[in-house]
């Protein structure tokens, strides 16, 4: 008999005490880079982050970060434009944690709180790790000794 298997959402939803919402917005940003590396999109950070200051934000990227490990760049031509091109960027899902960290907004605050609550789970994971390994045992193989 195969039991149905937790989603990270479902188990921080569950077992947390961090808000569904942010949680299922925070972890958008995890799915995005799945499959790229480089799969958050500068715009989306400003928006999540309510940050009005693209080119604030542009400068300490590149101040702070370093260019093919932490973000990249892509040129896009502009629309309605001919020959026009602007540069967008990208971030790991890791820049996008230190951006979150760095910023002072509201949202940015609530990511920081999530960070606190994790830790602190993690922490009482750890007081109970031979508990839940002894349980999983006792799941995958029987009665553990």
């Amino acid at each position: 008999m195969e039991t149905d298997k937790i989603t990270l959402e479902d188990f921080m939803i569950n077992f947390t005490a961090i808000s569904e919402i942010i949680i299922k917005e925070y972890l958008s940003f995890y799915d995005k880079c799945r499959t790229n590396s480089f799969g958050i999109e500068l715009n989306d950070v400003m928006a999540y982050l309510d940050i009005d200051n693209r080119d604030s934000l542009k400068t300490k990227i590149i101040k702070n970060f370093q260019l093919d490990l932490d973000y990249i760049e892509k040129m896009k031509e502009i629309e309605n434009t001919t020959n026009t091109y602007g540069t967008l960027i990208y971030v790991t899902f890791e820049t996008f944690q230190k951006i979150c960290m760095m910023s002072k907004t509201e949202k940015a605050s609530k990511v920081r709180d999530y960070h606190v609550k994790l830790f602190k789970l993690l922490k009482y994971i750890d007081s109970y790790k031979n508990e839940i390994s002894n349980a999983i045992m006792e799941n995958y193989y029987g009665k553990y000794n």
